[in-house]
């Protein structure tokens, strides 16, 4: 039996389009929902729950199923443990043949080694910046007066009075008196 799964990420889209397409791909039933792919989602729950051995989920996008190549892939070990088949249509994925599982493993290898790329030269960068000792973040910033205050915090931590009475001496929060010590 082919089962159809559809999504839009928000209520102002439509679905007809995806359901009109897996109706004419012979799809039986079709499962539609209308929320964003991070978000729960009872439609695609339920489709995981009946299913059975032989049946094919198909869909319109590989995007439309899953929220990353990582929980895609689980959704596909899901279908696999299943016995059940899937077919993107618009992808040219079909599971049911061993070129369509090669296919969708090349796809996930591809998408993961380009998520690792990024990863890797966004630590790249962050590292010659910090060599370079450009700080990052948000820019810390006290007033003169603020700084004056951090000084005496400072200096009265160094004689070992606690940080109750260095909030008390400065008329200061308990908060701003660490923010002070650590600055």
């Amino acid at each position: 039996m082919k089962i159809g799964y559809a999504r839009v990420s928000t209520q102002d889209q439509s679905l007809e389009a995806q359901v009109e397409l897996l109706r004419n791909s012979g799809c039986d039933t079709v499962y539609q929902e209308k929320v964003g792919a991070m978000k729960d989602r009872p439609e695609l729950d339920r489709l995981l729950e009946t299913i059975r051995s032989g049946d094919i989920v198909v869909i319109c996008k590989l995007d439309r199923l899953g929220r990353s190549i990582r929980h895609l892939l689980k959704l596909v070990d899901i279908l696999r443990l299943k016995s059940v088949e899937l077919i993107s249509l618009k992808d040219n994925i079909d599971t049911t043949t061993s070129h369509g599982r090669f296919m969708f493993n090349i796809l996930a290898s591809v998408a993961e080694f380009e998520r690792e790329m990024i990863s890797e030269r966004t630590k790249s960068t962050l590292q010659h910046l910090k060599d370079k000792g450009i700080k990052l973040g948000r820019p810390q910033w006290l007033s003169d007066e603020s700084k004056a205050r951090a000084k005496q915090a400072k200096k009265l931590r160094k004689l070992n009075h606690t940080v109750k009475f260095i909030c008390d001496e400065l008329n200061i929060s308990r908060r701003t008196c660490y923010k002070y010590l650590n600055y």
